[in-house]
């Protein structure tokens, strides 16, 4: 089963334990303008899959820095900056990585 598959399971569950609330809608209208301009900035074409997956990211470190609340600002700087450091270092290291492993 896929996630696509479970998320009206999850909304039925999400509605029975709380009926009447309707769960709200992410507004990225000004994120998409944002992103559109710096796709035609960096002269690459708005393709709605790439726009799915930037959203998707988005998305993504929005709940990781949502998760990090309790902690201060400083631990979350620190950990994106180790996370762009290594991937850096293995992008230039490796030829071709597959699944976290280096083909050199």
């Amino acid at each position: 089963m896929s996630v696509v598959q479970d998320v009206p399971l999850f909304e039925g569950i999400i509605s029975d334990l709380f009926p009447g609330v309707e769960s709200p809608q992410p507004d990225f209208g000004v994120f998409l303008e944002s992103l559109k301009d710096n796709i035609a900035k960096q002269k690459l074409q708005p393709v709605p899959w790439f726009i799915d997956k930037i959203i998707q990211v988005y998305t993504t470190v929005t709940l990781f820095l949502d998760f990090y609340r309790g902690c201060c600002m400083q631990n979350i700087v620190e950990n994106f900056i180790f996370i762009f450091h290594t991937v850096y270092i293995v992008h230039h290291t490796c030829v071709f990585v597959v699944m976290f492993r280096c083909m050199r």
